[in-house]
């Protein structure tokens, strides 16, 4: 686990590998990642990054090629590399990923082992990968605030979209939500009148939401930014 504090450093907590003393040591950062592989990248107020990579199988590829990057604003560790947008909406990225340096006017980056989608600060969406693999037509996706996962992205008007017609007749009734979260296989929103929908395998009961009632999201510090209405989590 690891936390940002105000003076710019991170503080580490638990296991997190031989990594603790370079991370330890960081100063200026403004915002972090975690990623599997070991992957953990800083964001200096400067625009640059910092970053170090406890596996053999980046070292070779990751510590090369992020040392020249400028102007980085957010970055993005998906699941095989790093994702930086620019400062002027462009993007730059390193890994193993489908990724594309021909974006422009880029907020947000999601990707998995064979596709990558980035929402433009219009409302659209871009998206490369294997059709394969699960790539989807984003040309006609309009008012996207969010992409949730490679799976679903959220719309300004409380409503979700995903580009498979059976997937996305899961969620068609879902409306007026206010923040939805992605497991390994189900999905759960909230609504703003405070009750909960899921959907997907619930084996272990994790769709069985039907009772939920008044539920908040919890409070931010005045001094942080809103999320983005969409989040993954484990």
């Amino acid at each position: 686990m690891a936390g940002l504090r105000a003076d710019g450093s991170i503080q580490l907590v638990g296991d997190d590998g031989s990594y603790q003393q370079i991370v330890s040591e960081w100063t200026d950062i403004v915002d972090f990642q975690m990623g599997d592989y070991e992957i953990f990248v800083g964001l200096k107020s400067d625009g640059t990054i910092s970053h170090v990579v406890n596996s053999d199988m980046w070292a070779g590829n990751m510590l090369q090629d992020m040392s020249g990057w400028k102007d980085i604003v957010k970055i993005f560790v998906v699941t095989k590399g790093v994702i930086g947008v620019k400062s002027d909406g462009t993007v730059v990225a390193s890994g193993y990923g489908q990724y594309t340096n021909d974006w422009s006017d880029v907020v947000q980056v999601v990707s998995d082992w064979n596709n990558t989608r980035g929402l433009k600060a219009d409302g659209t969406v871009l998206s490369i990968g294997s059709r394969e693999f699960g790539a989807r037509n984003t040309s006609d996706w309009t008012d996207i605030v969010a992409s949730i996962t490679m799976e679903y992205c959220f719309r300004a008007d409380g409503t979700l979209v995903h580009g498979d017609r059976e997937k996305n007749a899961l969620v068609a009734d879902w409306t007026d939500m206010l923040t939805v979260a992605a497991g390994a296989n189900h999905l759960a929103g909230l609504k703003t009148d405070g009750t909960a929908v899921a959907s997907g395998n619930t084996q272990f009961g994790q769709c069985h939401v039907y009772d939920l009632r008044h539920i908040q999201l919890p409070r931010k510090p005045e001094n942080q930014a809103d999320s983005e209405p969409g989040k993954q989590t484990d």
